[in-house]
């Protein structure tokens, strides 16, 4: 964060969660202990408002979801 901050000041910036299957993989299968490390989309909105990201998206490229929206978001925050 820092180095975003610093770099790039007026630079527009979202948030991207990555590895979505991940998490609802270990959901699915119950593994509580390794859930705990894993990033819950109420964490990620709160650090999206919190560090003044324009916007956030949780994405999976393994299973190909969300990419678009990705890039879509970023697009509508540019312009």
């Amino acid at each position: 964060m820092s180095e975003v901050k610093t770099c790039a000041k007026a630079c527009p910036c979202i948030l991207v969660g990555t590895k979505l299957d991940l998490r609802e993989e270990l959901e699915q299968n119950g593994d509580v202990e390794k859930l705990k490390d894993c990033v819950t989309t109420e964490e990620i909105e709160a650090a999206a408002k919190k560090h003044a990201f324009q916007g956030f998206v949780e994405c999976s490229a393994k299973e190909k979801r969300n990419l678009n929206k990705v890039f879509h978001t970023a697009f509508k925050v540019v312009f």
